[in-house]
């Protein structure tokens, strides 16, 4: 009986840690996309308000799935070292990956922005 409830502690454990690494990723291309934007305040504010939301129906999920609406000390804690492993093994790649992508896009923003500066009628 003992052995059954620690390996559902463990499971529910490994699961809290797999959605800090999910909400870690979500927060990079999330920022990528925050980038690719401007960075203006609505966007800003759209995106960041995207995340909570997401973040919050994950955790609830999480909660509500392993361990029935009680919130377990180990499941906030496995959520908050998933993210920290995201950031400290898998954040530097995608930030390199999402870099070059963003750098794709401002090639040819680059390329056809300018076209239309230069190209454009004069009102009198």
């Amino acid at each position: 009986m003992m052995e059954v409830v620690l390996a559902q502690q463990t499971q529910a454990f490994l699961h809290a840690a797999v959605l800090g690494l999910l909400l870690g990723l979500l927060y990079d291309v999330l920022a990528f996309f925050r980038r690719l934007g401007g960075g203006g305040v609505f966007l800003t504010a759209l995106l960041d308000l995207l995340f909570c939301l997401m973040g919050a129906a994950g955790f609830f999920l999480l909660v509500f799935g392993e361990s029935r609406g009680v919130i377990r000390g180990y499941l906030p804690l496995g959520a908050i070292l998933g993210g920290a492993l995201y950031v400290v093994l898998f954040s530097p790649s995608v930030h390199r990956v999402l870099g070059k992508i963003q750098g794709f896009f401002a090639f040819f923003q680059g390329k056809f922005g300018g076209f239309q500066g230069k190209h454009r009628r004069r009102s009198k």
